[in-house]
């Protein structure tokens, strides 16, 4: 594949960035790529897994930010707070501010 076959097909596509109506009214996301389950769309495995793993770097990068703090936990203890924050999201996380301050200070059973 050439860098001009992807500027050619994304010319004549389009590129959005997140899910929509195609021309007849099936979900579509990216170039042109159905993932509308009544036509037979959706992603693979490999591609569910690559979305998931941006994601996560994403959440981690934006905790080390937030709560530098967080890298000085066991990883289980890491685990649990960004599992938290990619549910809820990094802002969602940080309305726990008492539970977030026990952690931070080591008072676990608290």
């Amino acid at each position: 594949m050439t860098p001009n076959l992807f500027k050619q097909i994304r010319m004549e596509e389009g590129e959005v960035l997140h899910a929509y109506p195609d021309h007849l009214g099936y979900l579509t996301i990216g170039v042109g790529r159905l993932i509308d389950k009544r036509k037979g769309g959706g992603i693979s495995k490999d591609e569910s897994d690559f979305l998931l793993t941006n994601d996560i770097r994403e959440t981690i990068s934006e905790l080390n930010k937030t709560l530098p703090w967080i890298e000085t936990l066991s990883d289980a203890r890491q685990a649990v707070l960004i599992g938290m924050a990619f549910q809820m999201g990094v802002d969602g996380l940080l309305k726990f501010k008492n539970t977030l301050a026990k952690i931070q200070a080591g008072d676990f059973d608290g």
